[in-house]
């Protein structure tokens, strides 16, 4: 006689089964993507960047840049390996040429490049040159242009002529030949000492006077100017040069200085 709840049992085994299966093949799903999570590769230094201190000396025809590498990637972490650095140079901040092979500079010290100007930018009138820098990652992808500074590109002025020291009444008059396109003069002036009683007579003016002075006349054309803080019975040596001076800004005013002169020597004495 055919009983059809006697299947019932079995049916429900059958199901049971497949859903243990499921469960387990899911189970078993999940925890190979666990497994997987865990095993990821390694996190990719990203640098930190971009450079903004950046800093620039000329003298003469070279120019001397430099700025600070970063210490710490955009994870927080140190970094001990080296950074690719491309420095970039141009009379327009928006018209710029890469300068020389890029750099390859440790993290967390002080960067530095150095050039001799090309003729083209070491000649001619006096006027703005800017350069930046950019940080690389592992990928090649650039932190950006650091913040530019600016020196002068250009012919120096030339150098000072005819500087003459005459002792007046009212100090030491100085006189040079004027020269075009110069705009300023720096005269330096050092007081020197001929015998020992010169220097015996130094060691009680050295803390209060000092020993080496520079005089800055901002209109060179004027041709001479009056040193009056000169010391009677002092011995000095003055020398000078040429300066021109090219704005950044309403604050900011570069100088490219040229070459010092012959010195013009005087013994400061009082007039009767």
């Amino acid at each position: 006689m055919f009983h059809p709840q006697s299947s019932e049992p079995s049916r429900t085994k059958t199901i049971a089964a497949r859903l243990l299966s499921c469960v387990l093949g899911c189970t078993s799903i999940l925890a190979l993507g666990c497994r997987t999570s865990q095993v990821a590769g390694p996190l990719l230094f990203e640098v930190q960047g971009p450079v903004n201190d950046l800093a620039a000396i000329r003298a003469e025809n070279h120019v001397w840049i430099n700025w600070t590498m970063p210490q710490k990637g955009t994870n927080k972490l140190m970094y001990k390996g080296g950074i690719t650095v491309r420095v970039w140079r141009g009379e327009r901040r928006a018209n710029l040429t890469e300068v020389g092979d890029p750099l390859h500079v440790p993290a967390g010290i002080t960067g530095s490049f150095s050039e001799e100007l090309p003729p083209a930018l070491s000649s001619g009138r006096p006027r703005l040159l800017y350069y930046y820098v950019e940080l690389l990652d592992h990928d090649g992808r650039s932190t950006g242009l650091s913040n530019y500074v600016a020196t002068v590109a250009g012919g120096p002025p030339p150098m000072v002529e005819g500087l003459s020291a005459e002792m007046t009444q009212a100090g030491v008059l100085l006189r040079w030949k004027s020269s075009e396109g110069a705009t300023a003069i720096r005269i330096h002036r050092t007081m020197f000492f001929q015998t020992q009683e010169d220097e015996r007579k130094a060691q009680s003016i050295r803390s209060s006077v000092p020993l080496e002075e520079d005089l800055f006349i901002e209109d060179a054309r004027s041709a001479q100017t009056l040193d009056k803080t000169a010391r009677y019975d002092s011995s000095y040596e003055y020398r000078a040069q040429f300066v021109a001076q090219v704005p950044v800004s309403s604050r900011v005013v570069l100088e490219l200085a040229g070459p010092f002169s012959a010195p013009a020597d005087i013994e400061v004495e009082k007039i009767p």
